[in-house]
């Protein structure tokens, strides 16, 4: 029985010793099962990181695309409205320009209406008389018939010559010179003569004048404007005394200083601008003066200004710059009126 039992122990022994190495190799095998799972699991892992950097990359460049089409989108709204505001712009000027010509067609349309309706109808009254009366007239009234119309068409010649001024302000350019004043200012008194004969008016001249920058033929139509409305509005009879004055801030104020009435600070608010009259019914008025002065000084860089008091008489200015050597500048653009 003893023996039988050291038989089947060593059977066991043997059969533990065989099953050892199919248990190590069985043991090993299922570590590289094991170990070749992770690894594919590692490589499928990378694989997907690998994509979702991809996408990740991807998404970041559509997003970075849709900013700078954002951006783009934003510049050109941006310019866009720049390019508007400029049509804008341009189509107010365009507005104001055509304002103003409507204006100025206004004001032709007033004068020949109103200013040139008279002189007319009195030349024609005139001549009608000598045509019907040529026979009867005694030679001396046949003379002041003439003479009255002579006066009237050149008031008509001065009245037209204001408007062909006016139209061409503009678009006319000229340069700012040194300006002599005291030829100009003969120049103006020259064309106001007979007026001035007429009137037996007074004229007190300076001594000496400062010089200005501006355009010689346009600064006399100022001075022949202003010592025009002083002998008109002046006292009986006018005394009218011109001058100039430097001032502080480099410009020369040019004053007409009459022995008028004076003007209420309504009129003077209103003295500038077109068909404004000063009242007197005995007075015939051009309507356009003022305003062409304000345009002519505006368009020299200038400024215009009135004084007065009631029962004290005016002085009307205007203000242009002092002259320097070698000076030659372009006037500028005329306001709209």
């Amino acid at each position: 029985m003893a023996k039988k039992r050291t038989t089947s122990t060593s059977l066991e022994r043997g059969q533990k010793r065989k099953a050892e190495p199919r248990e190590k190799q069985a043991k090993s095998a299922g570590g590289r099962d094991v170990l070749a799972v992770t690894l594919g699991d590692l490589e499928r892992a990378h694989k997907r990181v690998a994509a979702l950097e991809a996408l990740v990359q991807l998404k970041d460049e559509e997003i970075e695309g849709l900013k700078q089409s954002l951006s783009d989108g934003g510049a050109r709204r941006a310019g866009l409205v720049r390019e508007l505001e400029l049509r804008m712009k341009d189509l107010r000027e365009l507005n104001e320009q055509l304002a103003a010509r409507n204006r100025d067609l206004d004001a032709f349309g007033y004068t020949v209406a109103h200013d040139l309706r008279a002189p007319l109808a009195n030349a024609i009254s005139y001549a009608r008389l000598l045509v019907e009366n040529r026979d009867s007239l005694p030679e001396e009234a046949q003379g002041e018939c003439l003479e009255a119309i002579a006066e009237t068409g050149q008031k008509m010649i001065n009245i037209v010559n204001e408007l062909l001024l006016l139209a061409g302000l503009r678009h006319t350019e000229v340069y700012m010179r040194p300006v002599g004043m005291a030829e100009v200012v003969q120049e103006s008194l020259g064309r106001l003569s007979f007026m001035v004969d007429e009137c037996e008016a007074d004229i007190v001249l300076p001594d000496s004048w400062d010089t200005v920058a501006g355009h010689g033929p346009w600064i006399e139509e100022i001075w022949v404007n202003y010592v025009s409305n002083a002998l008109k509005y002046g006292g009986c009879p006018p005394r009218v005394e011109l001058g100039t004055t430097a001032e502080e801030d480099g410009t020369v104020r040019c004053w007409v200083r009459d022995n008028g009435d004076g003007l209420t600070a309504e009129q003077q608010g209103s003295l500038f601008t077109p068909f404004t009259r000063l009242g007197q019914v005995s007075v015939a008025g051009y309507g356009l003066g003022l305003s062409i002065v304000l345009r002519i000084v505006e368009k020299m860089g200038g400024r215009v200004g009135v004084e007065s008091d009631v029962g004290n008489g005016s002085v009307f200015s205007f203000y242009l710059p002092a002259a320097t050597e070698g000076q030659a500048q372009r006037a500028g653009p005329v306001r709209p009126a």
